[in-house]
């Protein structure tokens, strides 16, 4: 097995890698996101390729003889989905998979083959039945997520709100601009990216059922 992936990535298969490090600052940039993609063509002598690249990896899925296989790991309401539903029309043999069930039940004219949930391995997130009394929102910055259904709740309930998530996209600057940043005080706080034993030192229930999951709750650090 090959992966193809950033050059500080962690695997057990053979490592193939267009950036030293993880450029996650670059994500949604086509130009990054096309070398990434263009170097896994150029060595495409495999029997399988499982593609997570996003739209531009199965546009390019024409280049290869290799069957290919996609996750689709977005939403796929609006325009993305209108977008994934007039690509694979084109393509003589689009194959895709859902990260989660919802996906199908929304496009189930897309060809699905199969579901395959992002995997969590929970001894890494062990339990701890402590909390502190604010709420925590964990999800990028966009209205399926709903980072402002939580504002709602905080405002309502008179708690302090934080919010972790990212904002880099043009869409997601947007949102926070519109429906987060006016609404930021001394009880709700943007706190921005974490990763890493800081992110999972909290869980969270996202604030809105969105293609995910959805439900509202208190939540604190660990």
């Amino acid at each position: 097995m090959t992966l193809f992936a950033s050059g500080d990535s962690r695997t057990k298969a053979k490592l193939c890698a267009a950036y030293k490090a993880a450029p996650s600052e670059w994500i949604g940039n086509s130009c990054h996101e096309l070398r990434h993609t263009l170097l896994c063509i150029s060595r495409a002598a495999v029997d399988l390729i499982h593609d997570h690249t996003g739209l531009l990896g199965l546009t390019l899925a024409r280049l290869v003889l290799t069957p290919l296989v996609h996750t689709v790991h977005g939403p796929v309401e609006g325009e993305p989905g209108e977008l994934y539903e007039q690509l694979c029309r084109t393509l003589p043999a689009p194959r895709l998979i859902s990260s989660f069930l919802n996906q199908q039940r929304l496009r189930p004219a897309l060809p699905w083959i199969a579901n395959c949930p992002n995997a969590i391995d929970f001894a890494g997130y062990p339990f701890a039945p402590l909390r502190s009394e604010y709420l925590l929102f964990l999800g990028r910055m966009s209205p399926d997520k709903g980072a402002h259904r939580a504002i709602e709740v905080a405002l309502e309930t008179g708690l302090p709100l934080k919010i972790v998530g990212k904002k880099r996209e043009p869409l997601e600057q947007d949102y926070y601009d519109t429906f987060v940043s006016p609404y930021l005080s001394d009880q709700i706080e943007f706190v921005g990216e974490v990763g890493g034993r800081k992110r999972w030192s909290s869980f969270v229930v996202p604030a809105r059922r969105s293609s995910r999951s959805a439900g509202r709750s208190r939540s604190g650090s660990s």
